[in-house]
C-alpha cells in the first residue's frame, strides 16, 4: 500500500500530461486551466534547488540527533550491541517521522521525505553490520527485506535500484 494519496497521484499525472499537451499546442490555455482546476494536487514538491537544500538539512539533523542520542546514552553504548540498538531505534524514529510528514505535511519528493527514508533504511541496515556475530547472508536478507518494503510503500526509484542490485 502506497503512503501517498492515490487520487492525488492520479491528479498529478493528469496535470503533467496536460502540461505536455499545452507545450505541444494540443490544448488551449483555458482548457489547461480547466483541467488544473478539476484535478487539484495538494502535494508539497519544491523546485530542485530547495529539494537539495532540504535533503542536506534533514541529513544534518538526523546525524546530529544520532550524535546527541549517543552522548546521552553513553553508559548503554559500551559495546556494539548497544549502538546497534540505538541505530535501530533511530531508524524507526526516522520512519515514524516520515510517515507523519507524508500524512500531515503532504510531502512528495520534497527532499525531507527522501532523506528520512534513506536515513531509516541506512540506520536499520547498518545496525546489522555493526554487530559482528551476524552472518553475511542474514545481513543480505535484512537489506533486501527493508528495501523491498520501502519500494512497495514509497515507490522510491533509488531504493528500487538498491533492491535490484541486491537481487542480482
Amino acid at each position: 500500500m502506497l503512503a501517498y494519496n492515490s487520487q492525488t497521484l492520479d491528479n498529478l499525472e493528469i496535470k503533467e500530461e496536460a502540461e505536455k499537451a499545452l507545450r505541444k499546442n494540443c490544448i488551449t490555455v483555458p482548457a489547461y486551466q480547466a483541467i488544473e482546476a478539476a484535478h487539484p494536487v495538494n502535494f508539497y514538491t519544491p523546485n530542485p534547488v530547495i529539494k537539495i537544500g532540504l535533503f542536506i538539512l534533514t541529513v544534518v539533523i538526523i546525524s546530529f540527533s544520532l550524535g546527541l542520542l549517543s552522548l546521552m546514552a553513553m553508559d548503554l553504548l559500551r559495546n556494539e550491541d548497544g549502538f546497534a540498538g540505538l541505530c535501530i531505534f533511530a531508524g524507526l524514529v526516522c520512519y515514524g517521522i516520515l510517515e507523519m510528514f507524508i500524512r500531515e505535511k503532504k510531502l512528495f519528493r520534497a527532499g525531507v521525505d527522501d532523506a528520512l527514508l534513506w536515513g531509516a533504511v541506512m540506520l536499520i541496515c547498518s545496525s546489522m553490520v555493526i554487530v559482528d556475530r551476524i552472518s553475511a547472508s542474514t545481513i543480505c536478507f535484512v537489506v533486501g527485506f527493508v528495501t523491498v518494503l520501502a519500494v512497495l510503500r514509497f515507490a522510491d526509484m533509488l531504493m528500487a535500484g538498491v533492491w535490484l542490485i541486491w537481487l542480482f
